[in-house]
């Protein structure tokens, strides 16, 4: 992963881990000082299977970070650096890939979903995205836009 900057000398790295090429826990290590050292502040447990998760976590603002995980359905919002973890359960959105995700606050963010089908085995395909907002951390989402593109 790639670390995001949060500061002229910080910013948080986030790291998927789990056991047989599986992602079931999100790590995340801050650093304060130019990225020397790394330190763990929280471990955000992704459920079995793991599924689609932001990569990234959205940094809200410094030590106050958001993880958005399709296979649980939840926004876990990570606060006090790491010290305080609360799970919001997703409504709302259909089943498929998270393409992203951001929030500008806790509350308010937004997310792209991506679905596929097929008519025939691998033909006359169709990849759907679609884009939600949420004004409650992510508990509803409320559709804004769709595209179909043929695949």
């Amino acid at each position: 992963m790639i670390p995001r900057v949060t500061g002229p000398a910080a910013g948080v790295l986030a790291a998927a881990f789990g056991g047989g090429g599986t992602r079931s826990v999100m790590a995340l290590y801050r650093s304060t000082g130019h990225g020397a050292p790394w330190v763990l502040k929280a471990v955000v447990p992704l459920g079995h299977p793991p599924g689609d998760i932001n990569d990234l976590p959205v940094i809200i603002r410094p030590g106050t970070w958001l993880i958005v995980s399709m296979a649980n359905r939840q926004v876990v919002t990570v606060t006090r650096g790491g010290g305080r973890q609360s799970t919001v359960a997703i409504s709302g959105l259909p089943d498929g890939g998270l393409a992203a995700a951001s929030f500008t606050s806790a509350r308010t963010g937004w997310a792209i979903v991506g679905t596929g089908r097929c008519a025939h085995f691998k033909t006359d395909c169709t990849q759907t995205s679609a884009l939600y907002s949420t004004a409650d951390g992510g508990a509803h989402r409320t559709l804004r836009a769709t595209g179909n593109t043929g695949v």
